[in-house]
């Protein structure tokens, strides 16, 4: 059920290594929203260049900074940014570093178990509750995207092979 916006940009991304031209998109990171997110990259790269980078991204993760309610590491403040940047003609991208539901404050690099997994994917326990309340605020951080229009490349779980995450 994608808007024509949408699947025009996915073909043309599917399509990039069929091209004879133009088969490369530069992107850039502006940060963690609330903490170190902005747009100053992104000018940086326009003055040297010429141009802004075809995506820009935002993490919707406060960093690694672990917060007493697991759901304040959850940010999308850099929303307004990225929906500028989309009327300007770029792709604005949201990554996402994930705080940990299986403890309270987030503990982004301690390792869990297979049961502690386990909680987290059960929505009836408090690991799984954790989980609901995490993915509810980042889906109201994508719907106000898509409220205003705006089609995002969404990389949750990024990097996901990496030992420094606890997925």
């Amino acid at each position: 059920n994608a808007k024509q916006t949408t699947k025009d940009i996915m073909n043309r991304l599917a399509h990039l290594p069929n091209r004879t031209g133009n088969r490369l998109m530069s992107g850039a990171l502006g940060g963690y929203s609330d903490v170190t997110f902005s747009m100053t990259e992104e000018n940086r790269l326009k003055n040297a260049t010429g141009q802004s980078p075809a995506i820009y991204g935002c993490d919707y993760g406060r960093g690694w900074l672990e917060t007493a309610d697991i759901t304040d590491s959850i940010d999308y403040s850099c929303n307004s940014s990225l929906i500028s940047y989309w009327k300007s003609g770029g792709l604005p991208q949201v990554s996402l570093h994930l705080a940990n539901p299986a403890f309270p404050s987030g503990n982004y690099k301690t390792a869990i178990s297979n049961s502690q997994y386990k909680n987290i994917l059960d929505p009836s326990t408090v690991e799984g509750k954790r989980l609901e309340a995490l993915l509810s605020k980042i889906a109201d951080g994508l719907t106000q995207l898509k409220n205003q229009g705006v089609t995002v490349l969404f990389r949750p779980l990024h990097e996901m092979n990496g030992e420094w995450f606890w997925w």
